[in-house]
């Protein structure tokens, strides 16, 4: 009996494993499918206990972020999630709040119907805005701006110069600071040591004495004043200043190089001045389209009643049918 039952067990245990194969393949190509499906607007991306996120809700939340800011979060994984997480938070507030009637508590009607009025007043001035500018090119307002204020333009006045640094702190007083440091620059006058030694020997400014003393480029309001003033009287290249004394102590000062103000070229600054008139341009034209509403000839003023509501506003009002 035995005998005979054996080989049929084998055959149940081969088929088994066979089924097992057949469905751990088909369970990894279902998530293979579901990992690359195309995401459609009813797709389901949290299946919740009272609501679901769908792709759009998302999709709806991401177009209310400007335009700039957008691609930067749609490509960072970390913040899109935090968006998917708080959409799905507030939509289930939402939901607790309409199953509960909130909705109708008078400052949450009053509040969504403002909302949904600034909301849609803004779309209309944009779309006035788009249509009045739609053909309009500022290219050469621009140019003519560039031309009549090209100081707004230039470049600011810098320097590249190096220093040493004769730390008051590390002398009995300011004199024998001072009379070290008149020591050190005439040692570089004469030639018994560069001024690049020089710094690396006794420069207390650790962090330029490693480069022989230098700070690189800077402008006008990145230093303390006194050696704002010491290093921008220096006209010429390897020229070596006097001495000059701020709260760190004496500075031994070279002038390295120059860098005049100059006026940057149009295409260079062309961008910015678009955007500074299209602003303009914006701005002007929100206004006009607000005090048109506001001083409509056909608009008429309803006198009594608007005085016994500047006389005490009422709770409630109306809303023309």
């Amino acid at each position: 009996y035995r005998l005979v039952l054996k080989p049929y067990r084998q055959v149940g245990v081969i088929m088994l494993k066979y089924l097992f194969v057949v469905f751990f393949a088909v369970t990894v190509l279902r998530a293979q499918v579901s990992a690359d499906q195309i995401l459609t607007a009813d797709t389901v991306l949290i299946d919740g206990p009272e609501v679901d996120l769908l792709y759009e809700d998302v999709q709806s939340i991401l177009l209310t972020i400007p335009d700039d800011i957008r691609p930067a979060l749609v490509a960072d994984k970390r913040k899109l999630r935090n968006v998917m997480d708080s959409t799905y938070i507030t939509k289930v507030g939402a939901y607790r709040a309409e199953q509960k009637g909130l909705q109708n508590l008078p400052k949450v009607k009053a509040d969504l119907k403002k909302y949904r009025e600034n909301v849609l007043a803004m779309a209309e001035a944009e779309d006035v805005i788009k249509t009045l500018t739609a053909d309009i090119s500022l290219e050469q307002a621009a140019k003519e701006r560039y031309l009549i204020n090209q100081d707004a333009y230039k470049t600011p006045e810098s320097v590249e110069a190096s220093h040493i640094l004769i730390k008051g702190a590390d002398y009995a007083s300011a004199e024998e600071a001072l009379a070290e440091a008149v020591k050190v620059r005439e040692s570089i006058v004469s030639g018994e040591i560069s001024f690049e030694e020089a710094a690396k020997k006794h420069s207390s400014d650790s962090g330029s004495a490693e480069k022989g003393g230098s700070l690189g480029q800077f402008g006008k309001g990145q230093m303390v004043k006194p050696f704002e003033e010491a290093a921008f009287s220096l006209q010429e290249p390897g020229e070596l200043g006097e001495p000059v004394k701020t709260r760190y102590g004496y500075h031994i000062i070279r002038l390295d190089k120059r860098y005049p103000s100059e006026v940057k070229p149009f295409e260079q600054v062309k961008a910015q001045i678009i955007k500074e008139l299209e602003a303009k341009q914006r701005k002007e034209i929100r206004e006009n389209y607000l005090v048109e509403i506001r001083d409509d000839p056909n608009v008429k003023l309803n006198e009594p009643a608007i005085d016994r509501f500047l006389s005490g506003p009422a709770e409630t009002g109306g809303q023309k049918k």
